[in-house]
């Protein structure tokens, strides 16, 4: 009865002259209070092994009896390939510090994180992950991703899973699917709430 959702589409179309151009529509929450978003993305290569990206974000939040509100943020990121096998990576979010509300205002999160990943050989991915939100402790994440059956194959399997602090929760993922055609499902723990399931359809054109 409380209608707890989380939905997202997203969009990405590569461009070889001026990088790639991303969208992004994301919806949730309950009966009671929604939060959606609409981001344009855009991401292009500064040299050889290092990215850059940015994304102009537009957030509403709806609470019913109190209206809703508006404000607009901004992200930067970087990716930077080291040693053909590593890769390091940074994002900032919400970079000019939005705000929502009149009378009582209150700042959007604004987070930094700080992530390495690591491929020893095709089909296999490591990563670690550490961000910050302003006012809150820092948070750990680390993730492995072994693909069982390449996706080359008739039908290709990937493994997953995951762990993270602050709170402390686990993740476990399967991915099956063509070389175009992919279903990605997730099982994520809490401490206190029910166990969170994903799953997500991504398409390859």
């Amino acid at each position: 009865d409380d209608n707890l959702h989380s939905l997202a589409f997203n969009f990405a179309y590569p461009d070889k002259r001026w990088g790639t151009f991303g969208l992004s529509i994301y919806e949730s929450g309950i009966a009671l209070l929604s939060q959606k978003s609409f981001t344009l993305a855009h991401g292009f290569y500064l040299a050889q092994d290092l990215a850059f990206g940015y994304n102009l974000s537009a957030y509403n939040v709806t609470i019913e009896n109190f209206g809703q509100g508006y404000a607009f943020g901004l992200d930067i990121g970087f990716l930077a390939k080291i040693y053909k096998r590593w890769r390091l990576g940074f994002f900032a979010r919400n970079l000019n510090m939005p705000t929502m509300g009149k009378d009582d205002k209150s700042y959007l999160p604004r987070l930094l994180n700080f992530g390495i990943a690591y491929s020893p050989t095709f089909g296999i991915n490591s990563c670690l992950d550490i961000s910050k939100e302003v006012g809150k402790d820092f948070r750990v994440m680390a993730g492995q991703e072994l693909e069982i059956i390449p996706k080359t194959t008739l039908l290709g399997l990937t493994f997953r899973a995951g762990v993270s602090t602050e709170p402390v929760r686990f993740a476990f993922g399967l991915g099956i699917g063509l070389k175009l055609i992919n279903i990605d499902y997730a099982l994520f723990t809490h401490s206190e709430l029910p166990l969170t399931h994903n799953i997500g359809v991504k398409i390859v054109f």
